[in-house]
């Protein structure tokens, strides 16, 4: 998997993996992390409780700018 260029933003909790973790795989496969959403923003990983759809009051606020 080729990220090169690709900015990345995560939000909510990523169990098994530590953000730390995930940033540094990221950042191995080319990614750029930033720790908000901007127009730049290419890809949004949401964490374990960020899944659910169809209630918004559950959204992070990164989920919502996306």
């Amino acid at each position: 998997m080729d990220l090169t260029g690709k900015n990345i933003v995560i939000t909510g909790s990523l169990r098994p993996l530590t953000r730390e973790e995930a940033i540094r795989f990221l950042e191995s496969k080319g990614a750029v992390v930033q720790n908000y959403i901007s127009s730049r923003t290419d890809i949004l990983v949401l964490g374990h409780k960020q899944l659910n759809l169809f209630d918004p009051d559950k959204r992070s606020k990164k989920h919502d700018a996306a």
